[in-house]
């Protein structure tokens, strides 16, 4: 057990000594997770919209109407209950639900003769500047009439608009939405740093001489796998302290919390010692570390964000680690998930953190 703390010691001094590995895993995340929030506020938008329709109307008009959502190229559209649209836009599954109210299809039909009609717009907190560009589109096929042709002068088409999290509780501010990317940044270049580490002693030959001392293979794995834990741990706790003191960013419970920030410490250490073994040398290892955490960031939302992708690049994005991590992070911090919800991403990142670590063990060569 000395032994293995004074490895873990010893890699946390060695951190705290290179500046360049010290900005890159404690001050480059913070600096991310500013820029997003000062300049996008998490509030970009092109793309497709995925949105969830409440028909609640159920007459011929509404149901024509919803056909011609269904074709619209702009929009992804899908049917569903009240309750299972509500639980897809909290759960980041769909940018927003579309509600058809009853009398809806008789209010699209008088149109022309001055009448007004109601929809109800719910949409995800983090994409706030949907709404506008989501009304646009509604607005004008909700004038289109069945003919193809649009009406010739302005009519009213009254939104309502409202914001769907648990309990209520919506993202304070756009730091909410950013700092979890900001965090994952933060996950991807302590992985990045601890997994070079482990190549420069390899390299180096101080691998070697551990390997001579009576001291176990595993154990010096678990020491280097332990301070990238730790660390990973305290620059979580850093950013969030962060963006609860300086930025008013409120938290879920502290179990979740707990939850999100311990899965993501465990995948990323599981990540960590899988990426030592890509390569015989610095240079190489350094390449085919960087070019997996740019793949990981980009598909799992950390660069391009999931409601902009194609439908394809969305599937597969659930194979990138980063995107589970956001969501275990804002399911935590304002999407207000419960312990129960928190069980799938956190397993994800639970299995993805041993199985990592298990392969890159055994790949690993002193």
């Amino acid at each position: 057990m000395k032994v293995l703390i004074a490895i873990i010691r010893k890699d946390i001094k060695l951190l705290l000594r290179d500046k360049t590995g010290f900005f890159f895993t404690l001050i480059f995340p913070l600096l991310m997770a500013v820029l997003f929030g000062s300049v996008f506020g998490g509030q970009g938008q092109s793309g497709t919209i995925a949105i969830m329709v409440v028909d609640l109307d159920q007459s011929e008009e509404s149901l024509r109407f919803v056909a011609q959502l269904e074709a619209a190229p702009e929009l992804d559209v899908k049917l569903a209950s009240n309750e299972d649209a509500v639980t897809a836009v909290r759960e980041g599954r769909s940018n927003a639900t579309v509600i058809l109210p009853p009398g809806f299809g008789a209010e699209r039909e008088k149109l022309v003769s001055g009448n007004s009609v109601q929809v109800e717009v719910a949409i995800d907190p983090s994409h706030r500047a949907t709404a506008a560009m989501l009304s646009g589109i509604l607005t004008g096929y909700i004038l289109e009439r069945p003919s193809g042709e649009a009406v010739d002068f302005p009519q009213p088409v009254h939104f309502s608009y409202s914001e769907i999290v648990a309990d209520g509780q919506g993202p304070p501010n756009a730091f909410a939405i950013s700092f979890p990317q900001g965090i994952v940044w933060g996950l991807m270049m302590c992985a990045m740093t601890f997994g070079m580490g482990l190549i420069t002693e390899r390299t180096q030959g101080t691998l070697m001489r551990l390997r001579v001392a009576p001291i176990r293979r595993t154990t010096i794995l678990a020491g280097k796998g332990g301070a990238c834990f730790l660390v990973l741990i305290l620059m979580q706790v850093m950013l969030l302290a962060l963006a609860r003191v300086v930025f008013h960013v409120n938290f879920g419970g502290p179990v979740v919390v707990a939850m999100a920030v311990l899965s993501t410490s465990i995948a990323f250490v599981g990540i960590m010692m899988l990426l030592s073994v890509f390569g015989r040398t610095e240079k190489a290892a350094n390449g085919y570390a960087t070019s997996a955490m740019m793949l990981m960031m980009m598909f799992g939302g950390g660069m391009i964000p999931l409601f902009v992708m194609p439908g394809w690049m969305v599937s597969a994005s659930n194979a990138s680690p980063v995107k589970w991590a956001v969501i275990a992070l804002e399911g935590s911090i304002w999407r207000g998930y419960s312990p129960t919800d928190m069980l799938f991403p956190c397993g994800v990142l639970l299995a993805v953190g041993f199985v990592s670590f298990a392969i890159g063990s055994s790949l690993f060569r002193d």
